[in-house]
């Protein structure tokens, strides 16, 4: 993901400290922790030549990526929807390789819906999404639909009356990123309106867009997208600071937590996972899922 990205650089020069909660976060947390909350870490791909050596054995099968990508992780941002509706028979193949485990496919909407159709006459469209993520059966998370930069407020009825008519019983969550969706009193509304709806916010640490790291959480679940930087020293007090709020959220009543690492060629992303992870489970004693690296040696924590 290029949104949001400075120049390696900057990024020591660069404030990003989380900004302070929504203060209606509590209202919308409840409070009181949670029975059984769940955590789930994971990527953006299941192929990736970076992780060679890494987590993956030199020459694997492309039929074995994603299996060994399940062991490793417990959940997926699938990018892949964004640019092609795949037939049910497909997604069904992918979820029986998570078979008899907790882990979730997070779809994201088609471009057609999200980028080309300004919102309107999507249902066919829409109709294919959503019975082809329906064969991912236990092992669907919640759909996201990131929409375009240059669509903004202005333009929001056709969006509003879109997400509105998404089926219930299904989670979804909204990706918003023109800027003045941001704006005090427009982010306030915009929350409300979601909670009300019942659709989550997804929440994206870029360093050069601080506006969409906007704390309102609609729902008991969160969604973060993190933009890291191959494990440069700044990645791991972010880190740090989501693993404390992580906690604070968990402590009013979250359910469930999707955080999902993006780095340039994805390089780094197994290694921060983990050290989340380590974190996370040290500060909440949640068992929290960590992928297994092929040479322990030469680890940098």
């Amino acid at each position: 993901m290029k949104f949001g990205r400075i120049h390696t650089d900057l990024l020591a020069a660069t404030d990003m400290h989380l900004p302070s909660d929504s203060a209606a976060n509590m209202q919308v947390l409840g409070g009181t922790p949670a029975a059984n909350p769940r955590i789930y870490l994971g990527c953006t791909q299941w192929k990736c030549d970076a992780w060679l050596d890494v987590i993956y054995p030199r020459g694997i099968r492309d039929t074995d990526i994603l299996p060994t990508y399940i062991r490793h992780f417990n959940s997926i941002e699938l990018n892949a929807m964004h640019y092609r509706i795949f037939p049910p028979e497909t997604v069904a193949r992918w979820a029986q390789h998570a078979a008899g485990t907790k882990f979730m496919f997070c779809p994201k909407f088609p471009q057609s819906i999200s980028h080309h159709s300004g919102f309107k006459n999507t249902a066919t469209f829409t109709h294919q999404f959503l019975e082809s993520i329906t064969a991912l059966g236990p092992h669907l998370g919640p759909a996201f639909l990131q929409v375009s930069d240059s669509y903004g407020p202005a333009q929001g009825e056709p969006l509003l009356a879109y997400l509105a008519s998404l089926p219930n019983g299904m989670p979804f969550f909204v990706d918003l990123r023109q800027p003045e969706w941001f704006a005090s009193e427009r982010q306030q509304a915009t929350a409300q309106w979601l909670q009300q709806q019942g659709i989550g916010w997804v929440i994206t640490d870029a360093p050069g867009r601080r506006d969409v790291c906007h704390m309102h959480l609609t729902t008991r679940t969160a969604f973060v997208r993190f933009l890291g930087n191959n494990m440069h020293p700044t990645d791991y007090p972010r880190i740090d600071a989501w693993v404390q709020r992580i906690s604070q959220w968990l402590q009013q009543g979250l359910e469930n937590l999707y955080f999902f690492m993006h780095h340039p060629q994805e390089a780094g992303a197994p290694e921060l996972i983990d050290y989340m992870a380590e974190k996370l489970q040290a500060a909440t004693g949640l068992v929290v899922k960590r992928p297994e690296f092929l040479a322990r040696q030469g680890r940098l924590f």
